[in-house]
């Protein structure tokens, strides 16, 4: 990275993409609100579904978006072109993308592609310890994960926005399957908190309109509470969200401060909300 006033501009070394999704989180909610017997085959796919939010598509996510997949070396001449195709063939074409190709395997970026290949294929065959249908978002998470890194590169500001909804809606899916429990309307809990951690996103960026949004997705669950008449955990969720009012329009200083303030009644939400579901649904 340049420096902008004379000194060596910070590089991030851990994940830190998407900031305010707290995955492993999402995912634990997810599975208590599955409502399932516990047992040990659960215990270890709940696990499965936490490395993968929070390991395998984050970090996936993450190199991506410091990585750099043009090559500037020129491939040699023997790896690059083949002595029997016509130039500007289709097989002279197809030698240049393999030489490509090779290269990013062999440059120094090597490593990074090497690690890439690796999370992708253990996140395969962390996938297929799910079991079906949860193999299928496991899936999913594995082919969103380059694209939300595409993103980060080359739009920062929207992705560190907007990907927390994404993925935090993967991740509470993952947690679900991966204790047992079927698709259903409950999972709308699963957007609706990524949702709130966009806002918390928006409002650490400075935008206004965040407060609202985080506001609006922590008051959301005790509304589908409500509709599907549980009124005592709607209760519970309404309790935890009040308190979110007061620090959004009390608390003074910059809007970082405010979405710290929130950050943790996000989390409790959540918690209260999974509680709800697991018991009485």
């Amino acid at each position: 990275m340049k420096a902008t006033d004379g000194r060596a501009a910070p590089t991030a070394i851990l994940p830190i993409f998407p900031e305010d999704a707290p995955l492993a989180w999402a995912a634990i909610c997810g599975a208590v609100s599955a409502g399932s017997r516990w047992e040990w085959m659960t215990l270890g796919r709940v696990l499965i579904a936490i490395v993968l939010a929070e390991f395998i598509f984050r970090w996936s996510a993450w190199l991506i978006s410091q990585g750099n997949l043009q090559v500037k070396q020129p491939p040699s001449s023997t790896t690059a072109s083949l002595p029997y195709a016509v130039p500007d063939s289709q097989a002279q074409r197809l030698s240049r993308v393999f030489a490509k190709l090779r290269a990013l395997w062999v440059l120094p970026r090597g490593l990074w592609m090497r690690t890439l290949v690796f999370f992708f294929l253990a996140g395969l065959l962390l996938a297929y310890g799910l079991g079906t249908p949860g193999i299928w978002v496991g899936i999913l998470g594995l082919v969103i994960a380059p694209l939300s890194g595409v993103w980060l590169k080359k739009r920062p500001g929207a992705a560190q926005v907007w990907s927390p909804l994404t993925w935090m809606t993967l991740a509470w899916m993952l947690g679900t399957l991966a204790a047992g429990g079927a698709a259903g309307w409950f999972m709308a809990a699963a957007p609706v908190f990524g949702a709130a951690a966009s806002g918390l996103a928006a409002l650490r960026g400075g935008k206004a309109w965040g407060r609202a949004l985080a506001l609006a997705g922590l008051t959301a669950p005790a509304a589908i509470l409500i509709a599907h008449r549980l009124m005592l955990p709607a209760a519970a969720a309404l309790f935890v969200a009040a308190p979110a009012y007061v620090l959004a329009l009390r608390v003074e200083g910059t809007s970082e401060r405010r979405a710290r303030a929130l950050q943790p009644l996000l989390w409790t939400s959540m918690a209260v909300a999974a509680l709800a579901l697991g018991w009485w649904i």
